[in-house]
């Protein structure tokens, strides 16, 4: 059987993916060939979250064991294979690409081929539009994350001055 799944951004208009593959791989897999087709770095922090209708997140499915077993709905890619998963077409997920800004390309399950014509264990991106939004944003993470907004003139002369341990208050 092979999955077409098709992947959307929120944040490039023109962006589209669709990427056919076996039922049998792993989430890994399936990981690797979204970022090969998007030209990104496979080494960031990423997870795939199995949402529903509204692409509201349930469990999540991680890159590496994050070491938290007392979260059953916590799977590592490596060990999740897709069709365990993933059962009808219209089903979804979500793909965190960017950890601290919340970053995310909307993925579904747009079709099963139960007798595929030229049965392939290969993943295979079919279709590529548009150029893909930015791996990282690191403003995204000044700004958000931290809730800092650094400019020029934050970096003043006031940072150069010594501190006196005795003008410090008690706490």
């Amino acid at each position: 059987m092979i999955y077409k799944f098709r992947i959307l951004s929120n944040e490039e208009e023109k962006f589209m993916r669709e990427i056919d593959a076996p039922a049998n791989i792993t989430f890994l897999d399936l990981h690797k060939a979204v970022q090969e087709a998007v030209g990104y770095d496979q080494s960031q922090m990423c997870s795939f979250f199995i949402s529903d209708e509204n692409w509201e997140k349930g469990i999540e499915i991680t890159l590496f064991d994050m070491g938290d077993t007392l979260d059953q709905e916590k799977k590592v890619m490596e060990n999740s294979i897709i069709s365990d998963c993933l059962k009808k077409s219209g089903q979804r997920l979500l793909y965190v690409f960017d950890f601290f800004s919340e970053r995310a390309f909307f993925i579904e399950l747009v079709q099963l081929i139960e007798n595929p014509k030229d049965s392939t264990d290969i993943i295979v991106c079919v279709k590529s539009e548009g150029k893909a939004p930015e791996q990282i944003k690191i403003d995204n993470i000044m700004d958000d994350t931290l809730g800092l907004d650094f400019d020029d003139d934050d970096f003043s002369d006031e940072w150069d001055q010594e501190i006196n341990i005795d003008d410090l208050e008690d706490y």
